[in-house]
């Protein structure tokens, strides 16, 4: 071996040498620098709109490192106040998820009676980097049904003559249980969307519907749908973008001399259901185009006596005056809530968004609509969480904004999504 081969060998030995040394020293000064910090505290309290005189206290909770997925636990206090040592500094989630105790369920300001309740509440970017760093959590409750709203279209698409089709409006509902749902006393109501809410300081309490329909009776078998529409004929034959009815189960439409009857006429082989309540003489049939103003909002609810549910006047000041029929939120199983979406001075609105909601959050919380997206044949569907030997269980957590998404699938019993267009008319 030539003296330059050694010489080469001898001055990458020493270089190695000395890296390795440096990584030591730096691996070890970096260590000592690492203070573990002390006094981090975790608020968890009930949201003072659902729940009242109860704390969050001997509970279990956990601290979860975003970055390096360890997990630091201490339990509540008396006041739901967590407390924890020792915690490495870094960016820290704490999420908290469980079935309602009986204890919270009697907390409730609207009992859920015998319908399952979600107690949830999350912090996802606690950051935590000096000593007695804090944070507070609020738990919120909602109550989680067998029966949901899987599927609706309210868009309406482009015929072939390229003129505006809006007579294929339906809504699908499914049985997300194991087990057969009892749809005897049932309804599906649509909430009033006023651009200003005049029952804006009771929307904890009640829905104000200006329809509601029966869901038909009888039993739904588990996993099974039933879908409900305008007019249950082939819609295709009009405008091939659309969507054949035929395979409904209920109509809710229009007296015969209406405009939408003339373009689709009455099927003779689907039942029609008549509305159990209409605030307007003029909508007596099926009506899905509120987001035409800003917002549609839906729910599914349970009712021995619907005739019996108080009508309330809008505006008393008013000569014609409009009765809306007052539905609890503590009947009421399942809603979706749909919003426009708007952008004011080039950012979202929400603002504008907000006023149109109509379910408070225990009950869902809102999706958006595009800004323009009228006639562009897009349904709203239940995202599909699982399937279990066969039969799909869809996603529901109570907020619409992840719980469903657009699709250009029509089918209304068909859950799969199919991307959505992306212009604008």
């Amino acid at each position: 071996m030539s003296k330059t081969t050694n010489k080469l060998i001898s001055n990458l030995a020493k270089a190695m040498l000395i890296i390795a040394v440096s990584l030591s020293f730096y691996s070890c000064s970096s260590s000592d620098e690492i203070t573990l910090l002390d006094g981090v505290t975790v608020s968890v309290n009930y949201d003072s709109s659902q729940f009242e005189n109860i704390q969050f206290a001997s509970q279990t909770i956990e601290l979860i490192n975003t970055t390096t997925q360890t997990s630091l636990s201490a339990i509540t206090d008396a006041s739901g106040n967590a407390s924890f040592l020792n915690v490495l500094p870094g960016v820290y989630s704490v999420t908290i998820s469980h079935e309602a105790t009986d204890a919270e369920k009697e907390a409730m300001i609207n009992n859920p009676a015998g319908n399952k309740v979600i107690v949830a509440g999350n912090v996802s970017d606690f950051k935590i980097y000096a000593e007695n760093a804090s944070a507070s959590l609020t738990l919120k409750a909602g109550v989680v049904s067998s029966l949901v709203i899987g599927k609706f279209y309210s868009n309406g698409v482009k015929d072939d003559n390229n003129k505006s089709y809006r007579y294929d409006y339906y809504f699908t509902i499914y049985n997300n249980s194991d087990t057969d749902v009892d749809l005897n006393n049932k309804y599906v109501g649509i909430a009033e969307q006023y651009s200003t809410n005049p029952f804006i300081a009771d929307i904890e309490n009640n829905i104000y519907m200006q329809y509601v329909t029966p869901l038909g009776g009888g039993m739904l078998a588990a996993g099974e749908s039933r879908v409900f529409c305008l007019q249950a004929v082939d819609h295709t034959a009009s405008a091939s973008s659309s969507v054949d009815l035929t395979v409904a189960d209920y109509e809710i439409r229009a007296t015969p001399s209406t405009a939408a009857d003339k373009n689709a006429p009455e099927s003779n082989t689907v039942p029609n259901l008549e509305l159990s309540y209409t605030a307007f003489s003029t909508l007596n049939y099926l009506n899905l185009s509120a987001f035409a103003k800003g917002g549609l909002n839906m729910v599914i609810f349970s009712s021995d006596d619907v005739d019996g549910l108080p009508n309330i006047v809008a505006d008393e000041t008013k000569t014609s005056k409009q009765y809306f029929k007052q539905v609890p939120t503590s009947i009421i199983l399942d809603g979706v809530c749909l919003t426009k979406y708007k952008i004011t001075d080039g950012a979202f609105d929400t603002e504008y968004a907000a006023k149109y909601k109509r379910t408070p959050d225990f009950i869902d919380t809102y999706t958006y609509l595009k800004e323009n997206a009228s006639y562009l044949g897009i349904a709203f569907t239940r995202v599909v969480k699982e399937t279990i030997d066969g039969r799909i269980v869809l996603k529901d957590t109570n907020n619409s904004s992840v719980d469903f998404a657009e699709t250009t699938n029509l089918v209304p019993t068909d859950f799969t999504v199919v991307e959505p267009v992306t212009e604008t008319e």
